[in-house]
């Protein structure tokens, strides 16, 4: 069972980014895959401090996987 909790996608100018969604990491981890190109995950994984370089490469899956874990909002409070 998935546990549903407070998040906001953590990719900048995303709408759901913008307010609190109540989803479980799969579903946000499917979001950030399937709505947002491979450049934003990258930007986004850079700028989080994830990657240390935009050169480094890595599967599509592991930077959404990586930005989901990073889209959990503490407390419910934005």
């Amino acid at each position: 069972m998935s546990l549903v909790l407070p998040r906001k996608c953590p990719i900048k100018g995303c709408k759901h980014g913008r307010k609190i969604i109540y989803a479980d990491k799969g579903q946000m981890r499917n979001h950030i895959l399937h709505d947002h190109d491979y450049r934003e995950l990258l930007e986004s994984t850079y700028d989080l401090g994830i990657i240390s370089d935009m050169s480094e490469r890595r599967g599509p899956l592991w930077l959404a996987e990586s930005l989901a874990d990073l889209s959990l909002v503490g407390g419910g409070t934005g």
